[in-house]
Formats: structure tokens, sequence, C-alpha cells
């Protein structure tokens, strides 16, 4: 079950999720975004063979209350996502981070890029990383948001640390971008975790020092932080800017959507949204 919440007029709505495969063979991944037109929220869902031997993506439809098919194009089946990153969404646009496999002559092999999808027009999009990036071996990536723009995290496993890279208008070519990343600085902080951004650019970080995980906003020009909190034990979260909307106004609260069929339960809505927090 999806719980969309508006934190501004404290109301939910929940809709169901049909057929959500977890485990080593499939994965499901899931982006909400609200269209530009209407201002209809819309959720969108992925199921995909999560195998290299046998990577095809097999199911995107889409949800406005009734779960039907996208009325764009749909992945290429040789794109593998990973049912563990999270995706972000602008102006009405949901990104994901995925990878996908190339066969040659030699054998197989990968890059890493964006892929995208447009609530408006329903269109599957794909946005491409700088070489630098998107044939990344010793580095672990992770998509984010910053001044409504997409960032990727470049993390690298032995040199603690964080490159922030941003993505700028670029040159678009059909639906691909090309060349439309730079890197806008680097966070040198050992043993850190970037959990957001501000509103203002400086990240939110958690870090790890002698047993305690306090949570500071860093200034990646002065280095100087400020602290938080103490310790926040460990927890695992992300922090993500909202925009205030009425969104949900106009729907009870506590409703479910089911196939099309919408009840009221206060009780199952809440037993879903405090399982996610």
């Amino acid at each position: 079950m999806v719980v969309i919440w508006n934190i501004l007029i404290r109301k939910t709505v929940a809709v169901a999720v049909p057929n959500v495969e977890i485990g080593m063979t499939y994965g499901t991944v899931l982006g909400f975004g609200v269209c530009r037109e209407t201002s209809d929220p819309k959720i969108v869902r992925i199921k995909f063979i999560d195998s290299w031997d046998e990577m095809e993506t097999i199911n995107p439809p889409l949800s406005t209350g009734v779960w039907r098919p996208p009325l764009g194009n749909v992945p290429r089946k040789s794109i593998h996502f990973d049912a563990c990153e999270g995706s972000v969404t602008i102006d009405g646009v949901v990104y994901w981070l995925a990878t996908e496999r190339v066969m040659t002559h030699a054998g197989g092999n990968y890059y890493i890029l964006i892929v995208s999808f447009d609530t408006t027009s329903e269109e599957f999009g794909e946005v491409y990383l700088p070489d630098s990036l998107a044939h990344l071996d010793d580095y672990n990536l992770s998509i984010s948001k910053l001044r409504n723009r997409v960032v990727i995290l470049e993390q690298h496993r032995d040199e603690k640390g964080y490159g922030v890279w941003m993505m700028q208008d670029g040159v678009s070519v059909a639906s691909f971008f090309i060349d439309s990343f730079v890197r806008i600085f680097t966070i040198n902080s050992p043993d850190a975790s970037v959990k957001g951004f501000r509103k203002t650019g400086e990240p939110i970080i958690e870090l790890v020092e002698d047993g305690h995980r306090p949570l500071v906003v860093y200034d990646p020009y002065s280095t100087n932080v400020i602290f938080l909190e103490n310790d926040v034990d460990g927890s695992s979260f992300c922090a993500y800017p909202y925009v205030e909307t009425l969104l949900l106004h106009d729907q009870p609260d506590f409703t479910i959507y089911d196939n099309g069929k919408a009840t009221l339960s206060e009780e199952r809505v809440r037993e879903a949204f405090e399982a996610y927090m």
C-alpha cells in the first residue's frame, strides 16, 4: 500500500499496490508525481527481473486510483533498476538511477544512467551520466534533489566523502540528455552519510563520532558544521524538501483506493503509514 500524506493539511490517501515483487529474482520500484496540467497525483510501478543473467523491465503500470498502462513508451528490457534505491521528483518528472547492460562480442558490459518518467506526457526518458560516473566500479552512486534540480552523490568506497554532481539543462536528443552534469562541490568529511539538502543548498549529513551519530548541516566551502541533533540513534532516514500544496483537499481523510474502489479505513492507513515511518 502507498500512503500519500499532505503534511500541510494533515490528510492521507492510500492506494493498494498489487503484485509487488520483492526478492532475489524480481523487484519493484515506485515513483510519485503530480500531473502539471490536471494536478492529479500519479503513482508509477515498475516490475523487473532482478538478475544480471536475465534483465527485463516487465510491467510499468500507472495509477490515479485505478492501475493502467502508461500512455507513452516503456523502459527498454535491458535496463536494470535497484529496488533499494529511491527516486526524486521535480516538476512532475520522476527520476531513478538504473543500469543498462550492453552485450558485445567480448561479453557483457554495463553503464549507469538515469531513467525519467513525465507524469504529464506519461513518457519514459533517459539521462546519460558523464563517463566518469557512468562506468564507475569503486564508487557508490545515489540520487537526490538540490534547488529543484537532480543531483548525483558520488561516494568513494576507500576515500571517505562525496562528490556532488548537479544536472544542468544539457543537450537533449529526443528523450535523451547528453553530458548534462557538473560537479558543484566535494564533501571531504570522513565517516559521513549525506541524508539530503537544505533549501539553501547545504547538505544535511549524519556523522559517526566515537559511537555517536550526530546530524549536522555542512558548509562545503568553509567546512563548518551546525549540529541539528546530538545523536540519531542509528536510524535509517533521508531528508527531502517539500512544497506546500492543497493536494488531497477534496478527498476524505483515510481514503483507500483498491482497483478503483474507494473505502474509508483509518486503521489500515495508519498501520501502513506507521510501518514505513
